[in-house]
């Protein structure tokens, strides 16, 4: 799986894990249903999904009706939980494409400068850090703005322990 042609869809259990990765430019989209049966049903639309789960009997039903399922470990730690699917995927981190994904609807973002950023209002954005940065990331489906902002080292880290981990021998 190491070109990711395969889709990924995250069920409820898997919302934070599925928003790391599309931080780290892994495509992943949130199931959009709650029903095992229904999520079952969404993911089989797709050409070659896999399916991220924490959930025995789900990965099971899943593995049963054809689609790969990652049965991710609850009693993991976050990070643990990140580079166990990381490794799974057998995905090579490319930092080229750290934070080039929503991180809430995984399209791709764009960049903007402050100047694209005319009317604060619509974007969210609060005066110290329109004032602070001059790079943001748009997306203009779901409408949200980033920016690398003092928490970003902090992400930085993680992502660096999370491929640690993930590439450990």
């Amino acid at each position: 799986m190491k070109h990711l042609r395969e889709t990924i869809v995250a069920d409820i259990m898997m919302v934070k894990v599925a928003r790391w990765l599309r931080l780290m430019g892994i495509k992943v989209s949130d199931a959009k249903y709650i029903d095992d049966t229904d999520i079952l049903n969404y993911v089989k639309k797709y050409k070659h999904p896999v399916l991220l789960t924490s959930d025995v009997e789900f990965s099971r039903r899943a593995d049963k009706v054809g689609i790969n399922a990652i049965c991710v470990p609850a009693k993991l730690e976050f990070q643990d939980q990140v580079a166990y699917v990381i490794k799974r995927l057998d995905y090579k981190l490319d930092k080229n494409k750290i934070s080039t994904l929503c991180t809430k609807c995984a399209h791709r973002l764009q960049i903007l400068n402050k100047s694209e950023l005319k009317d604060l209002k619509n974007y969210n954005i609060p005066n110290n850090s329109y004032n602070s940065y001059s790079k943001f990331y748009y997306c203009k489906y779901c409408k949200k703005v980033y920016w690398h902002g003092s928490h970003w080292n902090h992400i930085i880290e993680s992502i660096k322990l999370i491929e640690k981990k993930a590439y450990k021998k």
